[in-house]
């Protein structure tokens, strides 16, 4: 049987490997504690500033296109759009699902929608246009699932004349990685999502066409709700282009057409002013 001494001693052993256990715990907490507050301390605090401090952006509506009488042949009008970070949303498959199931749309179709942002990680990419008030509020509802995902407050082109105005006013299309490129070079504010004309007077007239954006900056609290508003700057429209063209003369010239390929203009033989063009096939 072991002595007295000898328990003494392995008493004394066991609250000296406790201690020096005690001891490297407290040191390693220690260090954790240095290197998150020394060393990554302005990383997480920038992170806790980007979570505390949102930017929701208001794009500013295009410019209206009226006829020589005034009447509307391009106008805008809201719409939301849901944008999502395809980084953060791959990182979570639930979120992914999640988004999909209110979307109604297979993963498969999202990842092809996600594909657009190759060349800007980061950027939002835009994954569901014109969404009815019942989608937003969904949205909200999980908004705790779906990180990366917004939705904005966006315009869509509308031309209520249809096909009959289609190869004057051109087309637009949401802007490409090179187009981004060359914008940054030239000085203007264009994102990832931002759509631009591609031909047309669309094209002709996209500076002056192109409204100026706006937004608010908030601050929300741990469940994403708004705290205060700490900043508001209201969108500016796009310039009104008024043309030549006269609405109904463009109705009628493109209805007498009718399905025949070719190309029809009335001219003002007095002032040399284009009344209407018309071009055969046509298209929405």
């Amino acid at each position: 049987m072991p002595t007295q001494a000898e328990d003494r001693k392995l008493q004394f052993t066991r609250i000296n490997q406790l201690a020096a256990l005690i001891a490297l715990v407290f040191f390693v907490l220690i260090g954790r504690l240095w290197f998150l507050q020394i060393a990554l301390g302005n990383d997480l605090m920038r992170q806790a500033e980007a979570n505390r401090i949102k930017l929701l952006r208001t794009r500013g509506p295009r410019g209206t296109i009226l006829d020589r009488k005034g009447r509307v042949l391009a106008t805008s009008r809201p719409q939301f759009v849901v944008m999502a970070v395809p980084d953060e949303v791959k990182a979570n498959p639930e979120s992914l699902h999640t988004l999909c199931g209110i979307l109604q749309i297979s993963p498969e179709e999202l990842n092809s929608i996600f594909k657009k942002s190759e060349g800007r990680p980061g950027s939002p990419v835009r994954v569901a246009v014109d969404v009815p008030m019942d989608i937003v509020a969904r949205i909200g509802e999980l908004r705790m699932m779906l990180p990366g995902v917004s939705v904005e407050l966006d315009h869509i082109r509308y031309y209520p004349d249809g096909a009959a105005v289609a190869h004057i006013m051109g087309t637009l299309r949401e802007i490409s990685q090179d187009q981004l490129d060359e914008a940054e070079k030239a000085g203007k504010h264009y994102r990832p999502g931002d759509y631009v004309g591609k031909s047309g007077l669309e094209k002709q007239y996209e500076d002056d066409l192109r409204g100026e954006d706006g937004g608010k900056e908030i601050e929300v609290n741990a469940l994403g709700r708004v705290v205060r508003i700490l900043g508001e700057k209201q969108p500016v429209p796009g310039k009104t282009l008024k043309l030549t063209i006269d609405r109904d003369l463009q109705v009628a010239a493109e209805r007498a057409m009718g399905s025949q390929v070719g190309a029809a203009v009335a001219v003002d033989p007095r002032s040399g002013a284009v009344l209407a063009m018309v071009s055969k096939p046509s298209y929405d």
